[in-house]
């Protein structure tokens, strides 16, 4: 008999861990082979083993309900006033004034007759609503009476999420005197509403924005300026200018910084987009000479300028935080926009901003890829809204007199010495034009025709001929093929529109372009002109007014080289031009040459 061999200690080591890889192939074998439960088919399964419930469950649940609301004690009040609201809110067209003010009547009287006040039925959301349908249904002197119960208690109402409503309507329905009265309740209690409560911050808006006159609006501002200024001397009556104008040193910086810290709290609340807030921001980046003051409040607010940019406080904010932010605050910025470009170069607020950002933003780059490519690549849209053309004008010939009003000018000059620009303002407006350059004489060149007789728009016409940085060419070649069409005075075309020489926007571009001094980079447009019409079709020009002055700024052009040119070719073709001499323009013309 053949003995068996023992197994060596490396052997039954080697064998043990096959054991165990095979018995661990094995399980996941049969672990594949069942089907993957999911949650999906868990549910499923367990709400097809659940029993289906009885058909009294549900009415045994509003049973329920019923039990846990009749341990309120306005209970029955609830559901009696509920009877009356019924009538009043459903059948409201059909009856008279006198059924609906008797109904409001049963309403106040069946309140009293429980002991109860109104106000306790302000608190609740569907209550609530019935005292809003007796405001807005009720008589003059229904509405006065509710107005007394409730004008007390007007804080108290406006800091919960169902009454606030009641103060909106008292707001509403009010006669002015009691909405003087109302707002005046307001006071001391300002800024409190709007950091600490939502509600609270939206009725100060609503009033603020919609019933406060000048004088209300002014004191519900200034109630934010912080307990420094309003511990001051003629906080009351005078300006937050005209108190700082009075201090100095210590004083002043304190005022600051009491300012600073009442704005900071109202930030970290969900209420930026209120216009009150807008204003309380406006008059501290004004005011305030503190430079780390407003890089405090411009760290908190730079992702949320977004929201506040389409209003005229909100647009002038964010162009201060963008003139005294850092490089690192600007670009948060300015990626908050991104998605709105379009929109707010198309706002008359709101286009403001990006032309702060191309006057002080150094990361010229960064500013083509957010700003300039969005605009090119939607200029259509820009180029016929009139707050779009200001931004596509900015981009070709920023601050020109001309185009932009002084007031706007001297507005943004305002940031010209922030201490985050490095970058020589000419190098930046240079770097920019060559970016949007091509998009823009594109897009004009392809629509000359269009643009040059618009009233609206052929100002970009010659801008773009005199101001793009880029080859021009394609533009020019434009125009010149309109000028260079057939031309009879006074004739329209198929559109009822005139050829460029006699319109009057058009005559106005191609009077600039001739008369213009070109630097040295550029060939002349009247040069050109002269090249590529002939004697002919200038001559013929001559048979208007407008005509015969486009030809007399030839000849008087201040390039002597083109003076002489225009005048040689023109002499050639008296005999033509002879035949318009009644024509008071031409008739000069003719002494000129």
């Amino acid at each position: 008999m053949t003995a068996i061999p023992e197994a060596s200690p490396s052997s039954t080591k080697d064998g043990s861990q096959n054991l165990k890889r095979k018995a661990f192939k094995s399980k996941t074998d049969e672990n594949s082979k069942k089907a993957k439960v999911t949650p999906f088919i868990k549910n499923k399964q367990r709400n097809a083993n659940k029993k289906p419930l009885p058909k009294e469950t549900a009415k045994s649940r509003r049973e329920r309900k019923v039990k846990r609301k009749q341990k309120n004690e306005n209970f029955e009040l609830h559901v009696e006033s509920k009877k009356i609201w019924e009538k009043l809110r459903v059948k409201k067209s059909e009856m008279t004034k006198d059924e609906k003010q008797k109904l409001v009547d049963n309403l106040t009287t069946l309140v009293k007759s429980k002991d109860k006040e109104l106000i306790s039925l302000a608190f609740c959301r569907d209550t609530c609503r019935i005292l809003q349908t007796c405001l807005k249904e009720g008589t003059r002197a229904q509405r006065k009476q509710l107005f007394e119960d409730f004008r007390a208690k007007t804080i108290d109402l406006s800091k919960n999420n169902y009454s606030k409503n009641i103060v909106w309507k008292m707001l509403k329905y009010g006669i002015p005197d009691e909405r003087r009265a109302i707002i005046a309740e307001f006071k001391g209690h300002v800024n409190r509403l709007l950091r600490s409560s939502a509600p609270g911050a939206s009725v100060v808006e609503y009033a603020y924005n919609n019933y406060a006159n000048a004088q209300e609006r002014d004191q519900l501002v200034r109630e934010n300026y912080g307990t420094q200024f309003l511990m001051q001397e003629g906080s009351e009556t005078k300006t937050l200018a005209e108190v700082l104008s009075t201090v100095s040193g210590d004083k002043r910086t304190m005022i600051l910084t009491g300012f600073k810290d009442a704005v900071v709290p109202i930030l970290q609340k969900s209420v930026v987009s209120h216009t009150i807030i807008h204003k309380i921001l406006y008059d501290f980046f004004t005011q305030c000479d503190d430079l780390n003051l407003k890089m405090e409040v411009i760290e908190l607010l730079r992702d949320s300028l977004v929201h506040m940019v389409h209003t005229h406080d909100g647009a002038h904010v964010t162009m201060h935080c963008l003139w005294n932010g850092t490089k690192k605050d600007r670009k948060v910025i300015i990626k908050s926009l991104k998605e709105h470009v379009i929109k707010l170069s198309t706002e008359e607020f709101g286009h403001l901003p990006l032309l702060a950002a191309f006057d002080c933003v150094d990361d010229t780059v960064f500013l083509k890829k957010t700003i300039i490519a969005p605009i090119i690549k939607e200029i259509s849209l820009i180029s016929s809204s009139v707050y779009g053309r200001k931004v596509l004008y900015y981009i070709m010939s920023p601050r020109h007199k001309s185009l932009f009003l002084p007031e706007t000018i001297k507005m943004l000059q305002t940031g010209d010495d922030n201490a985050a620009s490095k970058k020589s303002p000419e190098v930046r407006r240079s770097e920019l034009s060559e970016a949007a350059s091509p998009g823009i004489i594109k897009h004009i060149a392809e629509n000359a025709s269009t643009l040059m007789l618009d009233r609206n728009t052929f100002m970009l016409v010659e801008t773009a001929v005199l101001y793009c940085s880029t080859d021009t060419t394609a533009l020019t070649d434009a125009v010149i093929a309109l000028c260079g069409r057939q031309f009879a005075a006074g004739e329209k075309d198929e559109n009822g529109k005139m050829h460029v020489i006699e319109d009057l926007c058009s005559h106005a571009v191609l009077k600039k372009l001739i008369s213009h001094q070109f630097d040295n980079s550029k060939v002349p447009f009247a040069s050109i002109l002269m090249e590529k019409v002939d004697a002919e079709s200038l001559a013929s020009w001559s048979s208007c007014n407008r005509g015969s002055q486009l030809l007399l700024a030839l000849v008087e052009n201040k390039t002597e080289e083109i003076a002489i040119q225009a005048k040689k070719t023109l002499s050639a073709q008296t005999r033509v031009i002879a035949q318009h001499k009644a024509i008071k323009a031409t008739e000069i013309l003719m002494g000129k040459l």
